[in-house]
């Protein structure tokens, strides 16, 4: 247990040891080298001279020459138990002491006698070790002040008070998401990387897996031709026919681009809630209201985007569904006899010429015929999804992704200047752990300060 008290570099250590032992072997000199082996903080405390053997005295230890100590020895005598036990006092004790002291030969020279030396002699060692450790000291607090002052200004440092405080800080919190998110949306892995992969890998995937192929089997095309006509057989070409099998198939669309949108509007989601948490809006910690105010005007704003997203993109495939280009299906037909040798070709959903798809099968002239509807349809539909593979991602960048940049937190901002005090409170209020954080830091604080004035001070000392 004293070796735990007396480790530390700043203890003043007394090694306290009887007179009438032998000094070799005192385990206080002992525990003492062991902590402070160069001495720097031990003093050699002499005790029980008063009963001593008869002749002999400690003058020795007390002045250097037996047991060298770099601060040297007192010499004190203490109450024994007989003057515990009768009540004696400290003055009549101290007194008694100095009167032993006085009256011994071997002591009565001697100025490191008596506890009042020792007390004294204790204060200017302690004093003597204050002003060596003063610089440390005032280091010390001024980073304490320092991590303190950081502390406060990571809480949020003072609160706001006053209607126009309160909007101001409101609305600069809102702008600092605003543009954290922004540039998440803008900046590369996690923002609009996974955007662009939507539109280069996802969605070009959706559009290859769709059932193209199966509406262009033979005996779907014929069953679509003939219900076209009815009763009335086409004369020279099906041009109902080849209408409602464009249709089915452009119909299929609807979905990818649907997915698209979908798959953005999940990415921006996400964007939302790693901005929340993102070192740029670490301010919004303390407001927990404010923080779930701004997720979910957020996820309205998302959400009625998507709605509008969607909109367009389905507003897209039904244009193409609605008017069907009479030019590139002349072309298609034009280029039906050409070789794929014969320069720029339209070309069908497998990447084959027209021309080469519409002769590569045998069958009787029926079955020839249907194939060419079917290679017809499908280089226009080639056509279509080279268009929408363009059309679509501006559309949901244009509905959706710009929207929610520019107008992401408008209708918390509205909401923000229409409050009154009250409303604009519960917007800034704080849990209760923040707020006594603060006090706690600030109160510190307060103490710090003080005691690098005091430390100030002291360097006169």
């Amino acid at each position: 247990m004293a070796r735990t008290y007396i480790s530390g570099d700043n203890a003043i250590i007394l090694a306290v040891t009887p007179a009438n032992a032998d000094l070799a072997t005192s385990d206080a000199l002992h525990l003492a080298r062991e902590v402070d082996p160069a001495g720097d903080r031990t003093i050699g405390v002499l005790t029980k001279l008063d009963i001593m053997d008869p002749g002999t005295d400690a003058r020795d230890v007390l002045d250097g020459r037996a047991v060298r100590l770099k601060h040297g020895w007192v010499a004190v005598v203490n109450r024994g138990q007989a003057d515990i036990a009768g009540n004696v006092s400290m003055t009549a004790a101290r007194a008694r002491e100095l009167d032993f002291f006085r009256k011994a030969p071997a002591y009565a020279s001697l100025k490191n006698v008596g506890t009042s030396f020792l007390a004294g002699k204790l204060s200017d060692h302690l004093v003597s070790s204050i002003r060596r450790a003063l610089p440390t000291i005032a280091q010390g607090i001024n980073d304490g002040v320092a991590g303190m002052e950081k502390e406060l200004e990571d809480l949020g440092g003072p609160s706001v008070e006053g209607r126009g405080g309160m909007v101001h800080l409101l609305l600069q919190l809102t702008r600092s998401f605003e543009d954290a998110f922004a540039a998440a949306v803008d900046g590369g892995k996690g923002g609009g990387e996974r955007i662009l992969t939507v539109f280069e890998a996802k969605l070009a995937d959706n559009i290859s897996k769709l059932a193209f192929a199966k509406i262009l089997e033979p005996a779907n095309v014929r069953r679509v031709v003939e219900e076209a006509d009815g009763y009335q057989p086409h004369l020279i070409a099906p041009e109902m026919g080849y209408r409602r099998l464009l249709q089915e198939c452009l119909a299929l669309f609807a979905r990818p681009a649907d997915a698209a949108v979908d798959d953005v509007h999940a990415i921006l989601r996400s964007i939302v809630a790693s901005t929340l948490d993102a070192p740029a809006c670490a301010a919004l910690a303390q407001y927990q209201h404010l923080r779930s105010a701004i997720a979910r005007t957020a996820a309205a704003s998302l959400e009625a985007a998507r709605s509008d997203a969607r909109a367009m993109v389905g507003t897209l495939v039904e244009m193409e569904r609605s008017y069907l280009t009479a030019e590139v299906f002349k072309e298609i037909l034009n280029q039906s006899g050409r070789s794929a040798e014969s320069g720029e070709l339209i070309r069908t959903l497998s990447g084959r010429a027209v021309g080469d798809a519409a002769d590569g099968t045998a069958g009787s002239p029926a079955d020839r015929h249907l194939h060419r509807i079917a290679v017809h349809v499908s280089a226009y539909i080639t056509h279509v999804r080279t268009q929408l593979k363009q059309t679509i991602p501006k559309a949901v960048v244009h509905c959706l992704v710009l929207k929610a940049k520019k107008s992401l937190l408008d209708g918390l901002q509205r909401e923000v200047a229409a409050s009154d005090e009250a409303g604009l409170h519960r917007l800034l209020s704080e849990d209760d752990a923040t707020v006594k954080r603060r006090e706690a830091c600030s109160h510190r604080l307060k103490l710090l300060k003080r005691a690098a004035e005091e430390v100030a001070a002291c360097t006169g000392l």
